[in-house]
């Protein structure tokens, strides 16, 4: 059976849940490996549908109809999804409805349950301790220790909160690993909110953002519970740069003025470039943004919590949830694995 995910593009337009992933200990992706992984992932989820009765690994066959299975899992590598080298390919579980022997029916094409572990990213670029020539360490046992991990730290899950439950129970079982939803603060929704809004000097979705009022705030009101914001393409295109030549007029000096504690990197003191400039601009936008709310509407935005955005790229909540927009772009769709990857290293 073909794995669900085989190239980039497959993971555009789909709901995904974020999960942050520790090392994967003896992970082994020989085909036969591979095989074992799926059917002892079968037999587990077959147990676990089956309040807790225990089906035996060497009774899951590898393909065709089954009567007695819930589920069918595979495990498969995914060269075509992000990767930084060979043995960091992506790993695709998959797990699709069974065919009945007494009731066969064409094969479903959609699995119950889709999970992409994948490595990517300015971080996972650098060397790994013990990967530098100059390094003296010659200590066979340490190497072999560190061989016998794998870093794959970004999961992306499309299922059931039971499947995804048993899914994730089976893999820290299985390679001793943890595994914890990701959480983004509202500081990271803000950057995405401003740096993927416009790509190309272009925006072609709106830029939609969601603010939910403070728990317990009385002052609040019990009709306030959140705020949403759309701003339209032409708006976004237009502020943007509107906001990037004023800038460049203004020159370098503005930056080392302003305030960048809400974004993840300081500026530099000695000039920007291309990537600086950018996040000065979608600084100012973001500003700008609130400073029209207030005005409009009276309502200062900053005192609310951001739990929502949805750009260019891709649509992403507070609670992990991501949506990546359109497979033609392909260096955005890339940009956003690596930045999501970074910061499951970085929380």
């Amino acid at each position: 059976m073909a794995a669900y995910i085989e190239t980039v593009g497959d993971l555009t337009e789909k709901q995904w849940v974020v999960f942050r992933v520790s090392q994967l200990h003896n992970l082994r992706r020989t085909a036969r490996d591979l095989a074992h992984y799926g059917r002892t992932l079968t037999a587990h989820l077959t147990a676990a549908q089956n309040n807790g009765l225990a089906v035996a690994v060497d009774e899951v066959s590898a393909d065709g109809p089954h009567d007695t299975l819930a589920v069918r899992a595979t495990v498969s590598v995914v060269p075509g999804v992000a990767k930084v080298r060979g043995e960091h390919d992506a790993l695709c579980i998959s797990v699709w409805p069974t065919v009945s022997v007494t009731k066969p029916r064409a094969r479903p094409r959609l699995p119950k349950l889709c999970a992409v572990l994948y490595s990517a990213g300015s971080y996972a670029d650098e060397p790994r301790n013990g990967d530098d020539d100059d390094d003296d360490d010659d200590d066979d046992d340490l190497v072999g220790r560190r061989d016998r991990f794998c870093s794959l730290p970004t999961m992306l899950m499309k299922g059931t909160a039971r499947l995804n439950r048993a899914v994730c129970l089976w893999l820290s079982g299985e390679f001793d690993c943890c595994i914890a939803p990701l959480r983004l603060p509202p500081v990271e929704l803000a950057w995405m909110a401003a740096m993927w809004s416009v790509t190309d000097a272009v925006a072609d979705r709106p830029l939609e953002l969601v603010y939910t009022t403070p728990d317990g705030d009385a002052d609040a009101g019990a009709a306030l519970r959140s705020v949403r914001v759309r701003v339209e393409p032409d708006s976004v295109s237009s502020l943007w740069g509107s906001l990037k030549i004023l800038l460049q007029r203004r020159g370098p000096e503005l930056a080392k003025t302003r305030s960048t504690a809400r974004w993840r990197q300081p500026l530099p003191e000695d000039g920007m470039d291309a990537g600086d400039r950018d996040e000065e601009v979608g600084e100012a936008m973001m500003e700008a943004l609130h400073a029209h709310l207030e005005r409009l509407f009276g309502l200062d935005v900053r005192a609310l919590r951001l739990v929502s955005v949805g750009t260019n790229r891709a649509t992403v909540g507070c609670d992990g949830k991501l949506r990546i927009a359109s497979q033609n772009d392909v260096g955005g769709v890339q940009a956003v694995l690596q930045h999501i990857n970074d910061i499951c290293l970085t929380y």
